[in-house]
């Protein structure tokens, strides 16, 4: 039985941490209007971080999937048939320009690549039976 690898959950929450700190500081002024030095949002962005992670974490001991590849697929499967439709919806109701509509596509697909990699590679070596 394999448990969560809570020491690669928290270097991948880092990392996304980083890559969010760095993709707001970039972010279009639509986007980030009135939310940048705003307490709520950045606890809603961490709590999201955090949920996200370890949910993936959780789906790649729960599938045992024993290959990078698997777990690489896994993961980048649900962020291209489940998030990436989800923003074409958002598309479709806000009418962002196309450039702020790649600007988010792209987080999500730098986040879920990040994710996909450090999950993946660093899988929990704890067993019940050894050998």
């Amino acid at each position: 039985m394999q448990k969560i690898n809570h020491k690669a959950a928290f270097l991948t929450i880092i990392l996304l941490f980083v890559l969010g700190g760095f993709w707001s500081l970039a972010a279009p002024n639509v986007l980030t209007a009135d939310k940048s030095d705003d307490p709520v949002f950045i606890a809603l962005f961490s709590v999201g971080v955090i949920c996200y992670v370890y949910f993936n974490a959780w789906l790649l001991v729960k599938t045992r999937f024993t290959s990078f590849i698997d777990g690489v697929l896994l993961i980048m499967g649900i962020w291209l048939f489940s998030v990436m439709p989800n923003l074409f919806f958002i598309q479709a109701i806000l009418a962002l320009p196309f450039g702020n509509f790649f600007y988010l596509l792209a987080f999500g697909a730098c986040s879920g690549l990040i994710t996909s990699l450090v999950l993946s590679a660093w899988r929990s070596s704890r067993t019940i039976f050894k050998g």
